[in-house]
């Protein structure tokens, strides 16, 4: 994954929060949970139907 060994056990113990139920923010959900780590997903919008689904992630945007 790329991380050491120290930030991948402080995950798995405290979990990660995503923001963003895109396609890269529900990649890496799916990639950190094949991992054994706690995820928590969140989105601004209630509910995702699947025509708005692959526009979802334009419309979040991510500051520096």
């Amino acid at each position: 994954m790329g991380t050491n060994t120290n930030e991948l056990s402080s995950a798995e113990e405290t979990g990660v929060l995503i923001a963003g139920a895109g396609i890269g923010g529900l990649t890496a959900a799916l990639a950190l949970h094949a991992e054994g780590i706690r995820v928590t997903v969140i989105e601004r919008v209630r509910q995702i139907t699947p025509s708005e689904w692959a526009s979802a992630s334009s419309r979040t945007r991510c500051a520096n």
